[in-house]
């Protein structure tokens, strides 16, 4: 493609969006606003996701063996299990001490007791998700007297995720979809309006791929423009929320690193670009197979 094409391209995208801005300016919004709600939802998503990062490095199975088990054999068969990242063994004296620090006691009153704590195995997960499964694994095992961890918050957690991301995929597509048709009507307006001239350009031999050029353009045009206001509305908006929530839930830390953010932006902008140039691929397609 030389010099004179891509001038003539830009300029014919440039007096497309001129005549039809309107149509372009509703065609900006509503991308804008598929990929604001989709942001928001990807932005829980990634927080959900930290928090269940937390939960795991917090979280651990805690496997009460019996009297007489035989505890590198039951921490064996843990070990041998791929969802299974760590297993560490706890003897009852170490329980009873962690148990006596926790509760201010002091020692030397406890040693006449006899110690009615076991001795234990405490699990970490591969991941979070893992912890259930694990938990019910190590149930089975012989020599295992009782297994506990922090099932009502991890299975709430999981629970929450799951929920999150399927509703936040069912309404992204569906606004994706909202999207994809209004860009579309958007091109097919302009080319509809342009119908004579692209009949001159068929006529002289121009190709269906120059056709298209100048409405790709535009299409590209109205997908970057909703991406660049999307995520310029979702950092705003998200930057202001962490504020809020570091000065009043001073416990809940929100994800704003600067990585995560670039990429949300990436993503956020790629895919309004995405938008404009599909919709405009199937207007433009549909037409032209039309005359």
């Amino acid at each position: 493609m030389n010099l004179s094409t891509v001038e003539f391209v830009l300029h014919e995208a440039w007096i497309s969006l001129r005549r039809n801005g309107v149509i372009a300016a509703a065609a900006i919004t509503n991308i804008a606003a598929v990929l604001i709600v989709s942001g928001m939802f990807l932005l829980v998503v990634i927080n959900l996701d930290a928090a269940l990062g937390e939960q795991s490095a917090k979280a651990v199975v805690t496997v009460d063996l019996a009297p007489k088990a035989d505890a590198a054999r039951v921490q064996a068969i843990l070990m041998a299990d791929p969802r299974v990242a760590k297993v560490e063994f706890v003897s009852k004296e170490e329980n009873l001490a962690a148990l006596a620090r926790a509760q201010g006691w002091d020692l030397k009153n406890l040693r006449y007791l006899e110690n009615p704590l076991p001795d234990c195995l405490r699990v970490k997960t591969a991941r979070p998700a893992d912890l259930p499964a694990v938990a019910a694994a190590a149930r089975g095992i012989d020599g295992v007297a009782d297994v506990r961890y922090a099932e009502e918050v991890t299975l709430r957690l999981l629970r929450l995720a799951r929920g999150v991301k399927t509703v936040g995929l069912v309404i992204t597509v569906a606004l994706a979809v909202a999207s994809l048709l209004v860009a579309h009507t958007t091109i097919r307006l302009t080319v509809y309006a342009r119908r004579r001239e692209i009949r001159v350009m068929q006529l002289v031999g121009a190709t269906n791929w120059f056709i298209r050029m100048p409405f790709l353009v535009e299409g590209a045009f109205c997908g970057l423009a909703g991406g660049v206001i999307a995520t310029v509305l979702l950092l705003a908006s998200y930057s202001y929320l962490d504020e809020q929530v570091t000065a009043t839930l001073p416990f809940v830390n929100l994800v704003f690193g600067s990585a995560q953010l670039a990429l949300l932006a990436l993503v956020v902008i790629g895919a309004g670009l995405v938008f404009g140039v599909a919709g405009s691929i199937l207007a433009t397609q549909e037409y032209l197979r039309e005359v």
